[in-house]
């Protein structure tokens, strides 16, 4: 219930809901759409409309000549005639890519797609290297890379075109990962052929229908419940009108907040340049925050002055890369095992996968992952006699140049050191495993305030309770308001992890003066 009143209130602050008169307002773009008769209408969106609209069309609404809301829903484009396959579709080619060598004969390069939450119907990849080169694509999920499909290509001349296939379900996040493995290859360019969707509605009337999208309202649009028949009408978008949206600045403040300095475990300054006030601005939390915040993230803020910020945290299907390196492995001869440690940068990160990666070769091991803490082994505990928090068998068929690969999935949060055993049995330890640690990535989106108080980033005590903020009602629809990056400044900052034995402090200082009382008071009674 009270999330009911609080999206109620946020939607009229923002001037969504105003009657059918004023029903196009609160909406970032609009279309126009001709219909010449009464029936199902099919109008196929173009590259601007899905860069622009929420994933999966979350904030499309269609409006008749009359202004008035008719139901309407996004869906996949059907077949033009029989036995022809769906259309329309858009190719989109990129000449360049972000790509990084990691390890010689390996590259892996992010493929940024046109718009997030697509569907790609054919991936179209053109590389240049000698001789045969193996081949890897992943799409986000989780934080973590699944694989999608893997291979060998059969290369007679230097510069060659390939098709991938990308799946057939909406890739979150709009990033897919391309891992090539060869004679110094290279990625020249790709093509994206995205399915274009389409909106489908029914139309009362003939005339001028307007088909309107980015809007941050949360009420749910009214959907077709009938199937379109085959025979519906195709029209197409008009040019894209762009409209000024609400101001956020209302959602920007929240109550004030006493926090004691001295109990702040961290506190760092947000830099923004040039990012004017009731600007939407996403902050990506660095490695050295998760040090000092809960597992939950519940005790950090974002502060002006004694004012809050207002907040929504958003966690992204795309991984974050911790640490890669190679190691060699320590034997065990007695045991017939073989382990490695790897200790992240920081602690209390939350770990989402660890790849393990060896040169092709024939394998099958059993290996465990153990999380270390240095504290216990003071206390005269043994981490490495702990139960290991992942197990796996290791098998691997080789098909070089691929080398071979295991993905293994991480509980969170990530601990000070980490244990990877090998159980090798007669055979000798594997050489050159390189390891890559990878992160869950979260995102503070927020109001930049008027205030000329600078804005901070602080990690409360524990105790703290996690903020709850109306500007959290809006969700995902954030992510298509128009924002700004900003950072923060880890040259200017205040951090300090909070002892364990801090929360002790309070009771056993009331424990210790409880029973002074009680002396004092039995000395009392026994001199009267």
């Amino acid at each position: 219930m009270i999330l009911v009143v609080r999206s109620c209130v946020l939607a009229l602050t923002l001037g969504l809901f105003a009657g059918p008169a004023l029903a196009i307002e609160g909406f970032h773009f609009t279309r126009e759409v001709e219909v010449s008769a009464p029936g199902w209408v099919r109008a196929p969106l173009d590259l601007a409309a899905i860069q622009h609209m929420a994933p999966g069309g979350a904030d499309l609404r269609v409006f008749s000549p009359a202004g008035a809301e008719i139901p309407a829903r996004l869906e996949a484009s059907p077949p033009r005639l029989p036995g022809e396959v769906p259309g329309p579709s858009l190719e989109v080619a990129t000449h360049r890519a972000e790509c990084r060598q990691e390890g010689p004969g390996a590259l892996a390069c992010l493929l940024t797609l046109p718009a997030p939450g697509q569907r790609v119907r054919r991936l179209s990849v053109e590389v240049e290297g000698r001789g045969m080169m193996g081949y890897r694509l992943h799409r986000p999920q989780g934080g973590r890379w699944r694989l999608l499909t893997e291979g060998v290509w059969q290369r007679d001349q230097e510069r060659t075109r390939h098709v991938l296939d990308a799946g057939s379900t909406p890739v979150p996040g709009g990033l897919l990962r391309l891992e090539l493995f060869g004679s110094a290859p290279r990625l020249a360019g790709y093509q994206t052929g995205l399915e274009l969707p389409t909106v489908l509605f029914e139309a009362p009337e003939p005339g001028s229908y307007r088909i309107a999208y980015g809007s941050l309202t949360r009420a749910e649009a009214s959907r077709p419940r009938a199937p379109a028949p085959a025979e519906a009408l195709w029209v197409t978008l008009g040019a894209e009108q762009e409209h000024a949206l609400p101001s956020l600045a209302s959602l920007a403040a929240a109550p004030s907040l006493r926090l004691d300095e001295r109990r702040l475990a961290g506190s760092w300054k947000v830099g923004a340049g040039g990012v004017r006030a009731g600007s939407l601005v996403r902050l990506e939390l660095p490695d050295v925050v998760y040090g000092f915040a809960r597992e939950d993230l519940g005790n950090l803020r974002l502060v002006a002055g004694d004012r809050q910020i207002s907040f929504y945290r958003w966690s992204s299907d795309a991984p974050a890369l911790v640490l890669r390196r190679a190691f060699a492995l320590d034997e065990r001869p007695a045991a017939r095992e073989s382990e490695a440690e790897i200790r992240p940068p920081h602690s209390g990160l939350p770990l989402t996968a660890l790849d393990l990666t060896v040169p092709a070769a024939p394998l099958r091991r059993a290996l465990g992952v153990r999380y270390l803490d240095p504290g216990r082994a003071r206390r005269g505990e043994d981490p490495r006699e702990r139960a290991p928090v992942v197990r796996a068998v290791w098998e691997c068929r080789p098909q070089p140049p691929l080398p071979c690969r295991e993905s293994l999935a991480l509980p969170s949060p990530g601990p000070p050191e980490l244990s990877v055993r090998f159980a090798d049995g007669d055979n000798p330890p594997l050489a050159g495993v390189q390891a890559a640690l990878w992160r869950r990535v979260d995102t503070l989106l927020f109001v930049w305030p008027e205030s000329e108080e600078p804005v901070r980033l602080v990690a409360g005590p524990d105790r703290l309770e996690p903020p709850s903020y109306d500007l959290q009602a809006l969700g995902d629809r954030l992510l298509s308001y128009p924002w700004q990056p900003v950072e923060l400044d880890l040259k200017d900052s205040s951090a300090e992890k909070e002892p364990w034995w801090s929360g002790w402090i309070r009771p056993m200082t009331l424990v210790i003066a409880g029973a002074c009382l009680l002396i004092l008071l039995r000395r009392i009674l026994m001199e009267a």
